[in-house]
């Protein structure tokens, strides 16, 4: 198999994890269950990354996990909160939502409750994350995996995901047990 260029900076950066969570490469069900392919990327996230997490802040939501990150979980309740906030206030969701056309689909989430999304367009998905105590959203020209790296080098331009952090790196808590 081979590995993906993302993928492999982020095997670079951080190694292979010793116990990873949620691994899995069935992708089969899971995507007819959604109606919906996810990126190949994701999916080799996953397969050798599992939740993490990253940072010890950032999880990844996936179909293999036994708890809270099970993606088809967590994304019933991700979606649903949205669209709960879309109905009262509609400027507050600037998105379509899964399964509506070009909607947010969710990939992972944060300790302080945000949730990192796909915006499902074209080949190649970006990442919108979304900072339900702002009610702020960020779009990220990032795979999944670009984006962990990008987050953990601490370069990625992202209020959200990077202010818990008060200017310390995020790899630097990974390495430390994260």
């Amino acid at each position: 198999m081979t590995i993906p260029d993302d993928i492999q900076r982020l095997i670079d950066l951080v190694g292979y994890p010793e116990k990873p969570h949620g691994i899995g490469t069935d992708w089969t069900g899971v995507e007819r269950r959604l109606a919906l392919s996810l990126p190949s990327d994701f999916k080799q996230l996953v397969a050798v990354f599992g939740t993490g997490p990253w940072g010890g802040f950032l999880h990844v939501l996936t179909p293999f996990a036994e708890n809270e990150l099970l993606l088809e979980r967590a994304a019933n309740r991700a979606l649903g909160a949205l669209h709960t906030i879309r109905r009262a206030h509609p400027e507050q969701v600037p998105f379509a939502l899964f399964p509506e056309e070009l909607g947010l689909f969710p990939w992972g989430i944060t300790d302080n409750g945000d949730t990192l999304f796909w915006l499902t367009e074209g080949f190649h998905w970006s990442t919108v994350v979304f900072d339900a105590r702002a009610a702020a959203w960020e779009r990220h020209d990032l795979s999944s995996s670009a984006l962990i790296r990008a987050f953990l080098l601490g370069v990625l331009p992202s209020r959200c995901l990077l202010e818990p952090f008060a200017g310390e790196r995020p790899l630097g808590v990974h390495l430390q047990g994260g």
